[in-house]
């Protein structure tokens, strides 16, 4: 891993990835989207939403990251070198995942811990440490490749499959109808002649593979790239042959469970928004 160009090793740092401080779920996190303004009309199904263009909210990433040295001496400068690099005037280069660069800007330091007394010569210490990224910089479309089975989702004709994403959700939350709208009230009485439904909310809980990191982040850029577009897009439920017109509302969760040369496996859950929902 890189900070502006430098190596975070000639600090005595390792990044930190493992099931409690999980830096590489907070790094891939995808952002949230802006809020979406509609028209919510009592004669029409769903909503009207604007989704001429998509806009993010500004992420916060925290990383972990161990840091280690032979003497107390040592361990300090390594520690003061370290701050002042994260601490200075800007923004920082961030780059940690083969074919992604994140632009972050220092927070803070949320975290401190020493293995050893202070006195020990050799000592350990995990810095948790707090970023901003202020705006989504992830430009980049490669081309997806498949590393999971087929046949049970879709983005826009592709197939969940070839970003290397699966799911083990039997994916009950998508088939839950939309609840009606609040009937018109003149004041007297309720009118339930005209019955229509409100949007719906579609929670997506999926799986992502790849053989390695560059693919990990191939697929992971393509998959988010037709989840950003403009407009409402596809998902299509190949067993059940159904399909409906959405839009990415947020990333939920993102969990990376292993992160390996040659295998990575991730979690996560993102949110879509059906603004008329039919099956």
């Amino acid at each position: 891993m890189t900070v502006d160009g430098y190596d975070i090793t000639a600090f005595g740092c390792t990044l930190v990835g493992d099931s409690s401080r999980d830096s590489f779920g907070s790094l891939l996190k995808y952002p949230k989207r802006t809020e979406v303004e509609y028209n919510d009309w009592a004669e029409n199904n769903g909503i009207q939403p604007d989704l001429s263009e998509t806009r993010f909210e500004e992420r916060k990433i925290q990383l972990y990251f161990g840091m280690q040295a032979a003497t107390v001496a040592s361990m300090n400068d390594r520690y003061g070198d370290f701050y002042g690099l994260l601490s200075a005037p800007g923004y920082r280069t961030v780059n940690a995942v083969p074919g992604l660069t994140h632009t972050l800007r220092y927070v803070g330091m949320s975290g401190f811990e020493m293995s050893k007394p202070l006195l020990s010569s050799e000592n350990h210490r995990l810095l948790t440490v707090d970023f901003s990224e202020d705006a989504w910089g992830q430009t980049a479309v490669p081309a997806y490749s498949a590393a999971a089975p087929s046949g049970l989702l879709g983005i826009n004709g592709i197939d969940f499959g070839n970003f290397g994403i699966g799911s083990d959700d039997p994916l009950e939350d998508f088939f839950k109808y939309p609840s009606p709208k609040e009937p018109f009230d003149d004041g007297r009485q309720k009118h339930l002649d005209l019955v229509r439904t409100q949007h719906k909310n579609i929670r997506l809980n999926l799986w992502m593979l790849a053989t390695g990191q560059t693919q990990f982040a191939n697929n992971y850029l393509a998959f988010f790239n037709e989840l950003k577009k403009p407009g409402l897009q596809t998902l299509d439920v190949y067993p059940a042959g159904r399909q409906t017109g959405v839009y990415y509302s947020d990333c939920g969760s993102f969990r990376v469970e292993r992160w390996g040369e040659n295998r990575v496996c991730a979690r996560f859950s993102i949110e879509l928004v059906a603004p008329v929902f039919e099956i």
